[in-house]
């Protein structure tokens, strides 16, 4: 068998993540690195493909992650408008 996986970044990668540092200030856009980058494959019917990108001290998943800042805050204004901030 062969597992052909496309990443959706490379380590070294600028990417922004949506954070929410301070109770009741709202999510900002917050700049990190990629600094590596897990793969999960499972067989017989399990997951196949999964990618977790680590960036500073914890891992995320490609759906938390964004290349520009402007697709991040449309993510920041959607989660403040959906929580009231």
């Amino acid at each position: 068998m062969r597992i052909e996986i496309e990443t959706k970044f490379d380590i070294g990668d600028i990417v922004w993540r949506a954070e929410n540092y301070e109770k009741g200030k709202g999510y900002v856009p917050n700049k990190h690195r990629i600094l590596r980058f897990n793969l999960g494959c499972y067989d017989q019917f399990g997951l196949i493909g999964s990618v977790q990108y680590m960036i500073e001290r914890f891992y995320c998943q490609a759906k938390e992650l964004f290349s520009t800042k402007e697709e991040c805050q449309e993510e920041c204004d959607r989660l403040n408008k959906k929580n009231g901030y």
